[in-house]
Order: structure tokens, then C-alpha cells, then sequence
């Protein structure tokens, strides 16, 4: 039989040979004879924003070719996303100034088409007006080093500086990359259609976003030839199911970017490897992630999303890149327009519509890896600390004020002509475009004041046993280690109004009931620890209307 001491030189054995095999860097703690990980904090050449300029607009002409499959009506088309509806057009694509395209400027003179069209974003391609992808062709060179054009037309930001002001702070924040963006003013000519435009037409302001790729990779002086993701709906579980190696005979590479599409090389392995060791609980969450991420470029980038308050985080909005020659992972940002005060916009509601758990760690309880990094000792004050050490030294009032003064007689321009003014509500800009400057600090003393909460938990589906109804929920947690007690509710309508069952201050997870008469019903915990702060449910019922109720599920008793 195996002693303790060759038990634990089997396992650092077994250890070097898994770093030796994979290109983890690593070492020996002498004194605990424990390996110790490290990964090189991400390093890049930010030369690539030296000739960004915040205070000026871009002049784009773009021209839409008929002869195609779709039109430009088409492409702006609500069906666009459904399964079998994608429009693309031929365009030729134009750089010049406020009176149109200009000699010795990018796409003078051409005819042919030299980039394709399309509709881009998610809730905004509903929205009056639309943002737009054109994608340039590879055989020719680049504008601005860039082959993917995302127009951002930000239509839900009353102020269109969001996405903005998020990405220039992430150029000057150490150990995470940023997006190059710039404010363009668009003008299209239509000749897809029957009633062909002579003329380009004003489409008013939009933010070129740069896209994080190959050319994104290769104009910071990073591997080209490495792994990279977009989160699609990522939680970080193993997903064995779709997450597959390419020479598995099941391997499909849609169901695979369903959860993540692929952006860089398409050997799965590492990122495989990545989420047994964060699925297997086995092994310390520390550990794993000094073995598969770096700590200063996950800190970071938590950090910034909680004062940023970009809460869209938790299973998107985000790329994972890891280079070639090392297993480590590191976030890279990605769509920022919802951030900085986005959700209580002055004049809109949508604070009402937000959860209660979208605030702070709690936003992120739901994904396995942010759960388990948070759930230990330690961590999320060494997230605090992060967080008050960019306040201290970066993100300032005072830094914020200078961002917004040079981009105020850009956007108060347009705010004040068609076509913006047809669609933004001018009589809030002034207010709301200064009304930002202090977010961050508010947010961190929200997340200052919310992580007393305890954790939210996920509600399960009622099933009979025994001639009663059982009710289950999972096992919440509360960072101070307080008493956790919940409190269980039925009621005959989704506001609670008449509560039919009720138990309070239970210690349990699972609850049975008496069978109730045929009807439908609604039912929620209310999670609380013993300093009476309180947690709803991620469930969230939305009824007929749309009305969004929190923390509630509904089942029917037949």
C-alpha cells in the first residue's frame, strides 16, 4: 500500500508531467511541496489607439448594389435573425468628409462591390433605427487595419456615449485589452431598390466598434494563431452534450456555438480541459484558476463590469483568448452600451424591470466558475480591492468629465438634427449626458452594500410524492456566513396578493404541502439571514402583458 509520502509525490509527479505536456508554467512550493501556478499578466501593444481621435467624426459612404438576392429593406427587415431569413447585400463601402467621398481616401472611385451589408445586434435590431455589420473583402487591404465594420447605432442609450466612454477607459487600464471605437456620421445610397436613390441620405451618428478577431489579435502583437471565443449563452459548466472535440464522431459545430462561436483555431482541448478542472470540485477554485486564467486580468475585468455596472456579463458579452504556446485564459470585453447608469436613464422605467440579484457578485452567482471564485475566503475582497484601487487611480469623476467634454459638441450636434432627433428624446440629453459622471463610485457602493445579501438561489418544478406536493430550491450562501432562513409562498396570483401557503423562516431546501384544489398558482422563496437582508429567486414569471414578476415560478395543480 501507498504511504502518505509516496501518495504525494505521485500526485507532483503527475502534476509536472501535466505541465511539462500542456506549456502551464509552474513551480514547487518547497515549504508546502504544493505546485504553484503563475500566467504572464496580459501584455499588449497599445500603440494601436495612438491615432484614435474621441473629439472627431468619421465620414462613411456606403452604397448598396442591386442585382441581389435582398435589398436594403430587406436587411433592415424585422424577420432578419429568424431561421430562415439572413439578408446580406453587396455595398460598395466609402470613407470621405461631410460632402462625400474623397480622393486618396478608402474606396474612391470603385463601382464594384468591395464589402457586403448586414443588420447586427440583438434587442436593437427591433429598434426605429437599426445598427449595421459591413464586412470588407479579404482580398483587398483594410480600412484603419480593420475587415469588420460594426455601426453602433445605440438606439436605447439616450445619450450614445456608453459603449464609448467604456472602451477609451479600457485603453488606459492595465491587464485587459479594449476596443478601438470612433464616432461616425453614416450616409447610404440605396439602388437595390426599384425607386433607385441618387443621392447618399444622412443616417446620423453611429460608433464603429472594432471586432475582436484575428486582425484584432494580430494589431496588438498577440498570437493569431490562438484559441478565442464569443460567449453566445457561456456559463462556464462542462456542457458535455455540445462541447466537444472536433474528431469526437458527435462533434457539431452548431450546437457548439450555440454556447460559444468559434473566433480563433478550432482544436477544442484546452478549452475542454479549462472546464473539467472548473467543474470538478475536487480540485481548490484557486488552483484552477492560477492554472487556467490569470488573477490579475480576471479581477480586473470583474471589477470593471461591477463599476461599469455592464450587467449583460454574466453568460455573454464577453470573448475568452488564450494564446498558443500556454493554457492560460484571459477575458477580453466586449458590448458596453448597457453600462453607466444605462438601467435608470432618466425618463424610462427599466429600473423597475431589473432584477434585484443584477447588482454586484450576486449577478454572477449563476455561473459556475464566478460562484465558486467567489465562494471562497478571500476573493471577493481582493475583487473590493481591485475595484478601489481603479476608482483611486483611474476611473475618476474628474477623468470621466474630461471623456464626456470631448464628445459633447459631437453628440449635441446630432442630438438636435434628423435623423437622430426623430428618434432621441431631447428634452433628457443635456440631463442625462452629465447626470453619469459619478456611476462607478455609486456602484461600487452598491456592491459595497449588497454583498450583506445572501446569494440567490434557483427554484425547482413541484412534483407529487406521497399525495403531497414537494417543492425544492438550491442551498443559498451568504458571504459573512450569517444564518440563512427561508420563506416560502403560494399564492393564486403572481403579486402575492393572496398568499394560500406559507412557511417562514424555514432551514431547509424542501418543503411538502397539502394537495391544493385545481387551479393554477404561483410560488417564491425569499431567501434572508439573520441580519434581515434579503435575496430573491433567478426565476422570473412574465405574465400575458409582459409584466415581469421576480423570484417567482407558477405550476398547475390539475
Amino acid at each position: 500500500m501507498f504511504n502518505n509520502k509516496m501518495a504525494k509525490l505521485l500526485v507532483l509527479i503527475t502534476l509536472l508531467l501535466v505541465l511539462f505536456f500542456s506549456g502551464c508554467q509552474g513551480k514547487i512550493d518547497q515549504a508546502s511541496d504544493e505546485t504553484v501556478f503563475y500566467s504572464a499578466d496580459l501584455v499588449y501593444d497599445t500603440s494601436v489607439y495612438k491615432n484614435d481621435k474621441d473629439n472627431s467624426v468619421k465620414y462613411l459612404y456606403v452604397t448598396v448594389l442591386g442585382g441581389g438576392e435582398y435589398t436594403l429593406a430587406d436587411v433592415k427587415s424585422d424577420r432578419h435573425g429568424s431561421d430562415d431569413f439572413e439578408a446580406v447585400v453587396d455595398v460598395v463601402f466609402q470613407e470621405g468628409n461631410s460632402e462625400g467621398p474623397v480622393a486618396g481616401y478608402f474606396g474612391f472611385g470603385m463601382k464594384d462591390s468591395n464589402a457586403t451589408m448586414e443588420i447586427r445586434g440583438a434587442t436593437s435590431r427591433f429598434a426605429g433605427q437599426k445598427s449595421f455589420k459591413v464586412r470588407l473583402n479579404r482580398k483587398m487591404s483594410p480600412w484603419k487595419e480593420i475587415y469588420t465594420v460594426n455601426l453602433n447605432k445605440q438606439p436605447y442609450d439616450l445619450i450614445r456615449v456608453r459603449n464609448k466612454l467604456s472602451f477609451d477607459y479600457l485603453e488606459i487600464i492595465q491587464n485587459i485589452t479594449s476596443i478601438r471605437t470612433q464616432f461616425v456620421n453614416l450616409f447610404v445610397k440605396d439602388l437595390s431598390e426599384n425607386n433607385q436613390e441618387t443621392t447618399f441620405i444622412d443616417y446620423g451618428l453611429f460608433t464603429l466598434v472594432e471586432q475582436p478577431n484575428r486582425m484584432f489579435l494580430r494589431t496588438r502583437g498577440l498570437d493569431i494563431h490562438g484559441h478565442m471565443y464569443k460567449a453566445e449563452f457561456f456559463e462556464f459548466h462542462r456542457y458535455e452534450d455540445s462541447l466537444r472535440v472536433q474528431d469526437d464522431p458527435e462533434y457539431n459545430e452548431y450546437t457548439f456555438e450555440e454556447i460559444l462561436s468559434i473566433r480563433g483555431e478550432e482544436d477544442h482541448y484546452k478549452l475542454i480541459s479549462m472546464l473539467d478542472d472548473v467543474n470538478n470540485y475536487e480540485i481548490p477554485i484557486n488552483l484552477v484558476i492560477d492554472k487556467h486564467f490569470n488573477r490579475n486580468n480576471y479581477l480586473t475585468w470583474l471589477a470593471v463590469n461591477i463599476l461599469f455596472e455592464n450587467i449583460d456579463t454574466n453568460s455573454q458579452n464577453f470573448f475568452l483568448y488564450s494564446p498558443s504556446n500556454n493554457n492560460t485564459w484571459y477575458f477580453v470585453p466586449w458590448d458596453y452600451d448597457g453600462t453607466w447608469g444605462f438601467y435608470n436613464q432618466i425618463g424610462t422605467t427599466r429600473e423597475e424591470r431589473r432584477p434585484p440579484w443584477k447588482i454586484g457578485v450576486s449577478n454572477y452567482w449563476g455561473v459556475v466558475l464566478h460562484r465558486r471564485f467567489l465562494q471562497e475566503p478571500g476573493n471577493v475582497q481582493a475583487l473590493q480591492d481591485k475595484m478601489q484601487l481603479l476608482l483611486d487611480t483611474i476611473i475618476t469623476e474628474e477623468r470621466t468629465i474630461t471623456f464626456l467634454k470631448s464628445y459633447y459638441p459631437i453628440v449635441s450636434k446630432f442630438v438636435n438634427q434628423l435623423p437622430d432627433s426623430e428618434h432621441m428624446k431631447e428634452e433628457y440629453f443635456e440631463t442625462e449626458f452629465w447626470r453619469i459622471t459619478n456611476e462607478p463610485q455609486n456602484n461600487f457602493d452598491k456592491f459595497i452594500k449588497a454583498k450583506e445579501n445572501p446569494m440567490p438561489i434557483f427554484l425547482g418544478i413541484p412534483y407529487s410524492r406521497d399525495d403531497k406536493l414537494v417543492f425544492r430550491w438550491s442551498e443559498s450562501f451568504d458571504l459573512q456566513g450569517d444564518v440563512i432562513l427561508y420563506d416560502f409562498q403560494v399564492s393564486d396570483s403572481p403579486d402575492f396578493m393572496n398568499i394560500v401557503v406559507e412557511q417562514i423562516g424555514l432551514d431547509i431546501t424542501e418543503i411538502s404541502i397539502e394537495p391544493l384544489e385545481a387551479d393554477k398558482y404561483y410560488w417564491r422563496v425569499t431567501v434572508r439571514d439573520d441580519q434581515e437582508n434579503t435575496q430573491t429567486a433567478f426565476d422570473i414569471y412574465r405574465d400575458e402583458e409582459g409584466l415581469r414578476f421576480f423570484g417567482v415560478r407558477t405550476f398547475t395543480v390539475n
